[in-house]
């Protein structure tokens, strides 16, 4: 069974997504691509800019690496890869990706997703918050994490 995952479920932006993929034939080549999940960047579905949504950014082009090769950081030839992808601010806030990894025969794919949040961190307070439908489940905590507020606006 192929499998596909990152390191987090949820990334700032700028940060690096750490991918693993495990269980594609010893040896064989898999392209990776992340693309965005969702409506154009107006925020509404079914009209003109949704086609071409994947293409906003940097870093949504198909990229391939060789089990065992240079660019695979596990290095070792097993039918599993670690590879990277930076999490580009330029088109990625508040986003969720597809990432699809699959066989150069196309026999073997895997997918999953993860999202890139609004994280905001001032005097040593982190706030995260979702504005997908305006500001919900805000959540702010000290670094000590003596403290966590939750607040939902309607």
């Amino acid at each position: 069974m192929t499998t596909i995952s990152t390191d987090k479920s949820d990334y700032a932006p700028g940060e690096t997504a750490i991918i693993s993929v495990k269980g594609f034939k010893p040896g064989s080549t898999i392209t990776f691509q992340v693309e965005h999940i969702g409506p154009g960047a107006d925020g509404i579905w079914g009209n003109d800019d949704d086609a071409d949504y994947n293409y906003i950014g940097a870093g949504h082009e198909p990229w391939s690496i060789k089990d065992g090769g240079e660019y695979d950081l596990d290095g070792e030839e097993n039918g599993s890869i670690q590879t990277e992808w930076l999490v580009n601010s330029d088109d990625s806030l508040n986003q969720e990706f597809l990432l699809t990894a699959t066989s150069a025969d196309g026999d073997q794919i895997a997918t999953t997703t993860f999202t890139d949040s609004t994280t905001f961190t001032d005097h040593g307070i982190d706030v995260t918050h979702d504005e997908s439908g305006g500001l919900q489940n805000a959540t702010a905590s000290s670094d000590d994490d003596a403290e966590t507020t939750t607040t939902d606006e309607d």
